[in-house]
């Protein structure tokens, strides 16, 4: 036997009806389960199962991408609900590989179309030197008429595939407090979901947003951050959109970061309570780090939180 087909990653294609396409490139990571219940119960003592049934499928899309300001912009701090009709919906792409050269051209690769859904943010990261990413799932259901993942051959793959940002971890103050000596975040959306089938039907038809509480967790290595009566307390911060806020700075294209005050940075604001969750961790020879995290809450206003993009680094 032999190996006679492999593919690759390729871009997403959002095209929810009654809306122009939006091409998601950048992506470092895509997979797709179907998320099968198999149940089968041993009767009458016996060892093992004599009947087998498919009892439900909760098929799911995940992805992470570094293009964080096509991808916010795109889909919002609450999701993106998945629409078709004319336009398809959502469309991961592989590309299938050509024996001796690199990739097929033409119509020669495979697509996974989703006709119903949401797309939800998961948790952005970033940490050091290393580039910020966003991850998103994608939970997927029943229209009423097609398999919730359509599978197609022989298809093009779509044009119009940017790959042209890239963000760092950007300064960030709680509370009014600078954050000195950051070494990483993580924002986690907090996005909990209703999702409903109809009786003891294979797939759901149903999804909705009904919870929304994000987490943001900071890691540095400045631990007199944490004093007994000032800046940091033990018994926490009060968070507001004015006083509390992190930057992801923009890199510059075969060059380093772009300046502090050009329109390219991302903002993120949030109101809510800090809590100093490891006034200390350290091992072997390296420094301490301390640890903190920022519950969010709706501040009768905003949204928990508070998304900006193409903006200044105030200095």
């Amino acid at each position: 036997m032999s190996v006679d087909t492999l593919h690759a990653m390729e871009a997403i294609k959002i095209h929810n009806e009654g809306e122009s396409s939006v091409i998601m490139g950048a992506t470092s990571q895509q997979s797709m389960e179907t998320g099968s219940e198999v149940r089968g119960e041993a009767t009458a003592g016996e060892t093992s199962s004599r009947f087998l049934s498919l009892v439900e499928q909760n098929p799911l899309m995940n992805f992470d991408t570094l293009a964080i300001d096509k991808a916010l912009t795109t889909i919002g701090q609450l999701g993106l609900a998945i629409t078709s009709g004319v336009n398809p919906g959502v469309v991961a792409y592989l590309k299938k590989r050509k024996a001796g050269a690199s990739f097929e051209t033409g119509a020669n690769h495979r697509s996974y179309t989703i006709k119903s859904g949401m797309i939800i943010p998961q948790s952005l990261t970033a940490e050091g030197t290393g580039d910020a990413s966003i991850g998103y799932q994608a939970p997927i259901i029943y229209d009423g008429t097609n398999n919730p993942i359509v599978i197609a051959d022989g298809v093009a793959l779509p044009t119009g595939q940017v790959d042209d940002e890239r963000f760092g971890l950007g300064p960030a103050t709680v509370g009014g407090i600078v954050i000195g000596q950051l070494n990483s975040l993580n924002l986690e959306f907090g996005l909990e979901l209703e999702i409903q089938r109809d009786g003891s039907a294979l797939w759901a038809t149903h999804i909705s947003i009904k919870g929304n509480q994000p987490k943001l967790t900071l890691s540095g290595s400045k631990v007199t951050l944490l004093k007994q009566s000032s800046d940091l307390l033990l018994v926490g911060n009060a968070a507001t959109h004015a006083n509390t806020a992190f930057y992801l700075r923009a890199r510059k294209n075969a060059d380093t970061f772009e300046l502090d005050t050009a329109l390219k940075h991302i903002k993120i604001s949030t109101d809510g309570m800090a809590i100093v969750t490891q006034p200390y961790s350290v091992s072997g020879r390296d420094s301490a780090t301390i640890g903190l995290e920022v519950t969010s809450r709706n501040d009768g206003t905003n949204l928990p939180l508070v998304i900006t993009t193409g903006v200044a680094i105030p200095p």
